[in-house]
């Protein structure tokens, strides 16, 4: 079985494209064991959202020429929200 260590950082590098299928059912059943590796890849899809939210209102904000205020506006709101 994978240690915590190896799948911390195997979920980063799952983050960046597709494992193979014998690493990721390696993966999966450590997760199903283990509460805080299950706890930190839930925690790093969130950022990955979060991030993909932000760059998507920033591209918004400059297409439609936000000022720098409005643009730190939604960064903060960005940020209140993730850490509800």
């Amino acid at each position: 079985m994978l240690s915590c260590k190896e799948v911390t950082e195997l979920a980063s590098r799952r983050q960046d494209g597709v494992l193979p299928l014998r690493t990721r059912v390696a993966m999966r059943l450590h997760l199903m064991v283990c509460r805080m590796c299950t706890r930190y890849v839930a925690q790093l899809g969130f950022i990955r959202r979060v991030m993909a939210v932000y760059r998507e209102r920033e591209e918004v904000g400059k297409r439609e020429g936000l000022s720098r205020d409005g643009r730190a506006k939604i960064r903060e709101a960005i940020r209140r929200e993730s850490e509800k």
